[in-house]
């Protein structure tokens, strides 16, 4: 697709920099993006070929740096606030080097190679695909559309990548994922990240719930019994306990109820 798109062999692209936003290829993502540069850079890509890099950095010295050629399917435009935009990761890439900075940046770009030739590749995506089964067990209401999009992948680096998008991430956790170039190493970080959640998770399951936990249970009869100016305090009293007693269990509550919605909201950032 971006082959066909793109009129040279000398690739020059303009480019949003922001270590807020993280394209993974392969992935379609609704984006807002407020910096005035960043927006001059989508309003050149509209009138050119459509084509956008993403690089995670708000560094100016970007030589030498992984990104994202992304195809810019569409542009929302907006009179005020955020510019919002949809797209779709196409490969990551690695700047050469830096040509403009106003009123847009523009950089020259080569494709990174991410061949994936390993024997052991067919074995980790069968271990991800079990986590993700068992993380369908222990948090109930996970999007059957979510886990079916993730099963699809082919190769441990779509995999990897698609796993990365989960809210369970941190910033710092999905921009290391992304940087990992080699796509079997990404996806074992995957399966050790995931590791890490599902042993919290069992931990929980094996111990008492918050609906079991008598301080849960008597704060909570306090907060309802309470007049209005003391409730403020014992609901406090009540959410301290539960992020200190009860952490996954909250965390799983949270992305069984709001994960996507928090999915849509930081791509719409």
């Amino acid at each position: 697709m971006a082959e066909k798109i793109l009129p040279t062999e000398d690739y020059e692209v303009p480019a949003v920099l922001s270590e807020e936003i993280v394209v993974f290829p392969q992935t379609d993502v609704a984006i807002s993006v407020r910096e005035e540069r960043s927006i001059a850079a989508i309003g050149q890509a509209l009138k050119e070929h459509q084509l956008l890099a993403f690089i995670p950095s708000s560094n100016r010295s970007i030589e030498g740096m992984i990104g994202t050629l992304a195809h810019l399917v569409k542009g929302i435009p907006s009179k005020e606030g955020p510019q919002q935009i949809l797209l779709r990761g196409l490969w990551r890439i690695r700047v050469k080097s830096l040509l403009t900075e106003k009123p847009y940046v523009k950089i020259r770009f080569e494709r990174v190679n991410e061949s994936e030739n390993s024997h052991d590749g067919s074995s980790l995506v069968k271990k991800v695909y079990e986590q993700i089964d068992e993380f369908v067990k222990l948090i109930p209401g996970i999007p059957s559309e979510i886990i079916n999009l993730v099963k699809s992948a082919e190769n441990p680096g779509k995999l990897a990548d698609l796993c990365a998008l989960s809210p369970n991430f941190t910033n710092e956790e999905r921009l290391d994922l992304f940087r990992t170039l080699d796509p079997e190493k990404r996806l074992e970080k995957v399966n050790e990240l995931f590791e890490k959640q599902l042993d919290a998770l069992k931990r929980i399951a094996e111990g008492k719930s918050i609906s079991e936990c008598e301080t849960c249970i008597d704060l909570a009869d306090k907060a309802f019994e309470a007049d209005p100016i003391r409730r403020g305090e014992i609901v406090l009293s009540f959410l301290n306990h539960v992020m200190q007693e009860h952490t996954g269990e909250l965390l799983a509550l949270l992305a069984e109820k709001y994960g996507p919605i928090f999915m849509k909201k930081r791509a719409l950032r």
